[in-house]
């Protein structure tokens, strides 16, 4: 099984920003708050499924996807009647669950799902300010460019900008007029 724990997802979002070397510009805590920042808590959410037709023409439901993956490995996945079930196979990833046995839907998910895009992005922008500082000088016939890694990570982070998920804000408006 396939294991998205927040460990990996860390060393992933590390490895989009180019964070990897020693020593490394963000600790641990840095990109988990990153990462937190960009999660959805997702609740009873449905899962898409595909059937495959077995011999005798009998459909069977062995597939479920998330529309989304980079999930977090405590997710609970129920059946139809509210029962916990575990597939035998999940790939966080890319959120696709399999089970041996015909199971037949619907298949709901809880759990965590992290836009790895967007915490890079918001890693990149907070090192590129703080490279922002930096500045370009010669001296005895030697010259030292700072603002080429600046540029570099700008660019970076507008390219994580056009990929990460776009976020709504949702709000109850009973609760508003309530207030008020």
């Amino acid at each position: 099984m396939a294991r998205s724990t927040m460990a990996a997802l860390i060393l992933r979002t590390r490895t989009l920003i180019g964070d990897t070397p020693t020593p490394q510009t963000f600790t641990d805590d840095q990109v988990e708050d990153a990462l937190d920042h960009r999660r959805t808590d997702v609740i009873e959410c449905q899962l898409s499924f595909r059937g495959s037709t077995a011999p005798g023409g009998t459909i069977t439901y062995h597939d479920y996807y998330a529309p989304r993956g980079d999930w977090e490995d405590t997710v609970v996945l129920k059946d139809r009647t509210w029962a916990t079930i575990t597939a035998d196979v999940a790939d966080l990833v890319s959120g696709h669950w399999t089970f041996t046995a015909n199971t037949i839907g619907p298949v709901f998910i809880t759990g965590a799902v992290y836009d790895l895009a967007g915490a890079a992005y918001d890693l990149l922008t907070a090192w590129s300010s703080l490279l922002s500082l930096d500045f370009d000088f010669a001296t005895d016939g030697q010259s030292f460019s700072r603002s080429q890694k600046f540029a570099q990570l700008s660019t970076l982070s507008n390219e994580y900008a056009r990929r990460m998920r776009p976020r709504a804000a949702r709000t109850d408006w009973r609760s508003v007029v309530g207030a008020w």
